[in-house]
């Protein structure tokens, strides 16, 4: 199943809907974290959440805010340059007791399967908060990886409906 919606995270509502892993790839300089706090109530216990950042004072804020959460324990903070520009990424849990498949980071070489197959099983369900044009999407449907992608922009939703053969 993948499923893209085209809207604000805020104004949606997924009722009691629950994941094994909410992923977060943020490209702007935004620094209201409100929409933590509502899709950490859907993910699941022992969930992971995930989140990317190429602004380092973002991150840091973020993980003061993810620290705050009752029951989240971080488990890896990962940083990287690429053509100049750093790329950092938080890994937090629900719960200490989260699936970590370590042979899977090993001989992967493709960034998602490096920071997201370690976490999921086949048929588990992925929130991506900002699509973006798919990547996330095509490499869940790849993996028989459920997914719901979220992407307020009108025209890049379009285009990453169009690279993933959706309507």
């Amino acid at each position: 199943m993948i499923n893209l919606v085209n809207d604000d995270i805020m104004k949606l509502d997924f009722r009691s809907a629950k994941f094994n892993l909410i992923f977060a790839d943020l490209t702007n300089k935004n620094y209201n974290f409100s929409w933590i706090d509502k899709y950490w109530n859907h993910l699941l216990e022992n969930g992971v959440f995930i989140v990317r950042s190429d602004y380092y004072t973002k991150l840091f804020k973020l993980d003061i805010k993810l620290k705050s959460i009752s029951n989240s324990f971080m488990i890896n903070h990962n940083s990287f340059i690429r053509n100049q520009s750093p790329n950092n990424t938080l890994f937090f849990s629900n719960g200490k007791n989260y699936k970590f498949y370590f042979d899977r980071v090993q001989t992967s070489t493709k960034l998602l399967d490096r920071i997201i197959l370690p976490f999921v099983d086949k048929d588990d369900f992925i929130l991506d908060l900002f699509m973006g044009y798919g990547s996330l999407a095509e490499w869940s449907f790849k993996n028989g990886i459920n997914y719901v992608g979220i992407e307020k922009d009108k025209e890049i939703f379009r285009l990453a409906g169009k690279r993933l053969g959706l309507k």
